[in-house]
């Protein structure tokens, strides 16, 4: 039905235009300019489509955000094993530990804190948070260092292979991010229906000082979020996941993980490929609370999308279409009304108006977003990000483009104080 109506849009706005430029001249050079409208219109049909379907998909996520937030707090018991892979000092890092350590969950769980070694300045203050906050339920446990996986799945596997035998669920959870006292049990609420096997939530990020980087990083990445449909797929996000353990056992991640550098794209993967689905939980939204550098930041971007690139290579494609069907209609109506203007023609306004069309579109997809957002997340503070959500919607773009140019060079990034090479979803070279 979108396309149907853009397709008569692009059909009226160019007959409109002939009557402008080279409007019914039969001479070669009028042939050449109506071909010049018709495909710049067809290009504008293009942009104006991708922009029609981002505001479906921020009100299909609106809807199923609304949908989850009605339903009460869920009546999950089943034993959990939570693990929480760490390495370093991150910001906010002793708020972390202890939101972890203050679920409010009525079945039996424990915690698993895993390092790289009792060097890490991680290992002592996991010590004392521990001991002042949860000294039975929670402990840690040192893996060493990885050979054949990233670091973090290699402590994933080390606290998997600690878990209690009670335990019916895995669930996971990055040093980084700040969950919700009832985080675990909207966690693992999904788990209990078969067609379940795992369940996971999402990062987004806060902006603390602010600053153009942070802020680039934070729409990025809220951008990612937004596309799509989680009730028809949705994708794991390894930092807030959980997984039943029979279907761990049943699928074999032990062993794929083992050579693997992304566990949450092998994850989705081999779930639908086993014929079920990942449950996307809106309550699990966790924010991340921190600011961040331009290279750190074009660095997470660049990261990501190499994951994509090499674990969901048509992902990694789409993301090239969406990037190149945003940007090309805004360059091209650009370049046409200039020309336009340049050469005195009346059907300039016109193509002028069309931008203006576009634009309106960007502030609406960004405005949606941020009422999403504060939807899932109404304690947080979204007023650094504000500008660019609402007016950053073409930087965000070309800084997601440069991160896919940068992807496609190389296979090579570095992770935490390690550099890895990653060869195929089942081989990753650790340097």
């Amino acid at each position: 039905m979108v396309l149907a109506f853009v397709d008569v849009l692009v059909y009226l706005i160019t007959a409109a235009m002939f009557g402008y430029v080279g409007g019914g001249r039969s001479c070669p050079e009028g042939r050449r300019t109506g071909d010049a409208v018709i495909i710049v219109w067809i290009i504008f049909g293009l942009g104006l489509a991708l922009r029609l379907w981002l505001l479906y998909c921020g009100y299909r996520l609106g809807q199923f955000v609304k949908a989850q937030l009605r339903q009460p707090l869920p009546d999950s018991s089943m034993a959990v094993t939570l693990i929480a892979p760490c390495k370093g000092i991150d910001p906010g890092f002793e708020e972390n530990v202890t939101a972890v350590l203050s679920q409010q969950y009525r079945g039996f769980w424990e915690v698993i804190f895993v390092v790289e070694s009792e060097d890490d300045p991680a290992y002592a203050v996991l010590n004392r948070i521990i001991k002042a906050n949860s000294p039975g339920r929670a402990c840690i446990r040192v893996a060493g260092v990885t050979e054949n996986c990233s670091q973090k799945i290699h402590n994933m596997l080390a606290g998997v292979a600690e878990a209690d035998t009670r335990s019916e669920v895995f669930a996971f959870v990055d040093s980084d991010v700040r969950p919700g006292p009832d985080w675990l049990a909207h966690l693992t609420a999904p788990l209990g229906r078969f067609e379940y096997p795992a369940s996971t939530g999402y990062r987004w990020y806060v902006p603390v000082q602010g600053g153009w980087a942070s802020a680039t990083r934070a729409a990025w990445n809220a951008l990612v979020s937004t596309v799509g449909d989680p009730s028809w797929r949705a994708y794991v996000w390894g930092g807030s996941f959980a997984l039943r353990r029979q279907a761990y056992t049943r699928m074999g991640m032990g062993r794929l993980w083992r050579n693997a550098l992304s566990e949450d794209m092998l994850l989705t993967r081999e779930v639908y490929r086993t014929g079920r689905k990942v449950a996307f939980v809106s309550q699990c939204m966790i924010p991340s609370h921190e600011d961040c550098s331009w290279g750190e930041g074009f660095d997470f971007m660049c990261r990501q999308s190499l994951v994509a690139r090499v674990y969901a290579a048509q992902m990694w494609l789409v993301g090239w279409a969406l990037c190149l069907v945003y940007l090309v209609p805004l360059i091209v109506i650009a370049g046409a009304a200039m020309w336009g203007l340049l050469a005195a023609e009346p059907g300039s306004y016109l193509v002028l108006g069309a931008g203006g069309l576009l634009f309106g579109l960007d502030l609406t997809v960004g405005a949606q977003r941020r009422k999403t957002a504060k939807q899932i997340l109404p304690d947080c503070d979204f007023s650094k990000t504000r500008w660019m959500d609402t007016f950053g919607q073409v930087w965000v773009v070309v800084a997601a483009l440069w991160a896919l140019i940068c992807s496609w060079r190389s296979r090579r990034m570095l992770w935490r104080g390690r550099v890895y090479t990653l060869i195929s979803p089942q081989e990753t070279l650790v340097e």
